[in-house]
């Protein structure tokens, strides 16, 4: 008999707050190699993805009651939950709080979490820095010998003294170049908003290059110029940006699905070489820990013995 004491500690907590952030990013490539994927029927696979997303909005974040009446209306399954359940739970895991937690959901949380609190903390300063400023400049004692920097700026708070604030200079953070890369959109833009996002970020380069990209794709998908294009703000904040990073070569994914080492596929696939092929095994790439193959299980075949 297992007790609570014996179960692992929850996974997120109250404190990995994700308010807000009303949906995570997909990981396609792991999903499309998940055993979900390659052994789930089509009422198990919506049952899970129905459980990932009401995860991502309970308290703690990515975690769910365990309780199969709680379970069976989250997912949407009803009646049907039994049946579906084994598969539609794959990921989960029982903490010791008594909550069901996904591993994988729960990475992100913690990465999404972590990310909003370093958000807050640059607007914060930002705003304390414009805040000092502004006090400086009523006082008459701004240093008006370089435009890009505020060096000596006193106030009745006491002495401020910053080295960088773009938003007062004309756009030397290079928010200009990506608003003027950003693809345009009908409706309201809220280029105040997405300038704050802008600042607030450590990868204003990248953020700009993935705004080209992505302005090249909606113009080849008839999508710019439209309400479809995404708000720069959230585009930012939201880290949708990263999708549109260009990828080095070294980077690029061949052809076929990656299956690594120690799945029940990849088992699969070591049978299939030895007894259909005649192999004593597949090729296996060290640092993917796996192998691209055609597809995430082997094909039915008969052996090479047999065949002849």
């Amino acid at each position: 008999m297992m007790f609570m004491d014996d179960l692992p500690p929850p996974l997120t907590t109250v404190d990995d707050d994700i308010s807000g952030l009303d949906g995570f990013i997909l990981d396609t490539d792991r999903l499309m190699v998940s055993e979900l994927w390659a052994l789930a029927t089509g009422d198990e696979f919506k049952a899970a993805i129905g459980l990932w997303c009401r995860a991502w909005k309970q308290i703690p974040a990515g975690s769910l009651p365990s309780d199969d009446r709680v379970l069976a209306a989250f997912s949407g399954a009803g009646k049907e939950w039994r049946k579906v359940k084994d598969m539609a739970l794959r990921g989960f895991v029982l903490c010791s709080d008594g909550r069901l937690y996904h591993k994988t959901l729960c990475e992100d949380v913690k990465r999404a979490a972590d990310s909003k609190r370093k958000r807050k903390e640059r607007t914060k300063a930002a705003g304390k820095a414009r805040h000092g400023v502004r006090n400086g400049e009523r006082n008459g004692e701004r240093n008006d010998d370089d435009e890009a920097s505020v060096t000596s700026s006193h106030s009745r708070a006491g002495h401020v003294s910053i080295e960088r604030l773009p938003s007062l200079n004309g756009g030397a953070d290079g928010f200009d170049e990506f608003w003027e890369a950003y693809p345009k959109r009908s409706g309201n833009t809220d280029e105040a908003g997405a300038r704050v996002a802008f600042e607030a970020s450590e990868s204003r380069e990248q953020l700009t290059s993935a705004a080209k990209a992505y302005a090249a794709w909606c113009r080849e998908n008839g999508k710019a110029g439209t309400q479809y294009v995404k708000q720069a703000k959230a585009w930012i904040v939201d880290g949708v940006w990263q999708e549109w990073q260009p990828r080095p070569a070294s980077e690029v994914v061949p052809a076929g699905i990656l299956v690594k080492r120690g799945m029940p596929s990849w088992d699969a696939w070591q049978d299939y070489y030895r007894r259909v092929l005649g192999k004593p095994g597949s090729p296996i790439s060290e640092k993917l820990d796996g192998w691209y193959f055609p597809s995430i299980l082997p094909p039915v075949a008969k052996p090479v013995s047999e065949a002849a």
